[in-house]
């Protein structure tokens, strides 16, 4: 079975995205997996189309902008779903798509609108959408990538990734929902460690915390 995954965060290997696909890999092994690493270009080249044409299962996995799908790999799936439906039917194999969302906020269901926006695309490709996982808390994942995985605040994610991956590696497989999780911890922590970061932020770039707070103007 071949699986194409996709890295659609603009930061490409550094992302917390292309982390949660080498997570899927290690998980499903009987697979020949390749990886899109990162999507600079909108419009895919024929070589790049072709491959994805030729997958039995693709996986999206892409950080939340603006509550959807960033610009780029918008434009990516346009190019993919016009290429498929200029194809003959005989081209067109059965193809599975699942998504992985990460977001910066606590809660996971933010990203159920891109997850939507994932499922109408499928729709207008031709191909099966079988679920997908919204994960919060997501600038984590790298921040605890060394913590073991068995440790309590990292299992909602590899709870996430194993059912991902059960079902990616069985060919009929689907998640029978959309699954909504984040890391272990209580809301005000990951306030009080949010803002702090930020604090971090803005001293790195000669700003003091109370900048944090600056409005414009507007006359």
């Amino acid at each position: 079975m071949k699986v194409v995954a996709i890295n659609g965060s603009p930061r490409g290997e550094a992302s917390n995205s292309r982390l949660v696909i080498s997570y899927l890999q290690e998980r499903v092994s009987n697979c020949e997996w390749t990886v899109i690493p990162s999507i600079r270009n909108p419009s895919p080249d024929q070589g790049m189309l072709d491959l994805m044409l030729g997958a039995d299962v693709l996986v999206l996995v892409f950080p939340l902008y603006v509550d959807s799908v960033p610009g780029s790999l918008m434009g990516f799936l346009e190019s993919y779903a016009n290429y498929r439906k200029n194809r003959s039917k005989n081209d067109l194999r059965p193809q599975r798509v699942f998504g992985f969302v990460n977001c910066g906020f606590i809660e996971g269901n933010q990203t159920a609108g891109a997850l939507q926006v994932v499922q109408h695309f499928c729709a207008d490709a031709g191909v099966s959408w079988v679920g997908g996982v919204g994960f919060g808390s997501g600038e984590m994942i790298s921040a605890l990538k060394n913590v073991p995985a068995r440790v309590g605040i990292r299992k909602p994610l590899f709870a996430a990734v194993g059912a991902l991956a059960e079902a990616i590696a069985n060919p009929e497989g689907r998640l029978p929902e959309n699954q909504f999780l984040q890391h272990r911890l209580p809301w005000w922590a990951f306030k009080f460690i949010a803002e702090f970061m930020w604090r971090k932020q803005a001293k790195k770039n000669g700003l003091r915390s109370r900048d944090l707070f600056a409005v414009p103007d507007i006359e």
